[in-house]
């Protein structure tokens, strides 16, 4: 009986033991995670904060390879004025001109992209906005998102001894945000990030 009593507390010994590791384990994996968000987090604030101080620069403005918002830079009627378009802004900095503007966009939202083309030259006549159409399935597709722009770029006549590039990715899926990122940092395209 005595043996019987010893080995069922050291079988629950035994779990408990099994347990505790166990909870153990899984509280430093959730930890190793947590700390993972938080820094995915204090990066973020980082690049909010980077984009912030680029937009403060007063030198004349190219701006190459700037994605088609098909959510934020939408809007028809008078009040589209009322509410921020990241690409329509880029062209209302009156101590910042904007020469040049290469608008990507994907032929179904062609209409779009005439809308924001037409309203970038009421506010800034002086800036030449260039329409590139760019044929993608799924803009979702790291693979193929990175491709059509690799082939763009590529394709891309740039004078960085003449003229200064920026890369706006305030709009575009997220997958077409990380492609300019890596484009711009890998120097295919000789500018910054905006």
């Amino acid at each position: 009986m005595k043996q019987r009593i010893i080995l069922s507390f050291l079988s629950v010994f035994l779990i408990a033991l099994l347990g505790a590791t166990f909870a153990y384990v899984n509280v430093g994996r959730t930890n190793r995670m947590l700390s993972e968000l938080i820094n995915l987090h204090q990066i973020e604030n980082l690049r909010q904060k980077l984009i912030r101080s680029i937009q403060t620069v007063q030198s004349d403005l190219y701006t190459v390879n700037t994605e088609l918002g098909t959510q934020l830079d939408s809007g028809q009627g008078a009040g589209r004025w009322e509410k921020w378009r990241p690409t329509v802004s880029l062209a209302q900095h009156e101590d910042t001109v904007v020469h040049r503007l290469e608008l990507i966009y994907t032929p179904r939202h062609e209409a779009l992209a005439q809308g924001v083309k037409r309203d970038i030259a009421t506010v800034s006549p002086e800036t030449d906005v260039r329409l590139v159409p760019m044929d993608i399935s799924d803009p979702w597709d790291f693979g193929e998102m990175y491709g059509a722009l690799y082939d763009w770029v590529r394709s891309y006549s740039f004078k960085p001894d003449t003229e200064q590039y920026w890369a706006h990715i305030t709009t575009g899926t997220h997958v077409a945000q990380i492609c300019m990122f890596l484009l711009v940092e890998s120097r295919f395209i000789p500018g910054v990030l905006l």
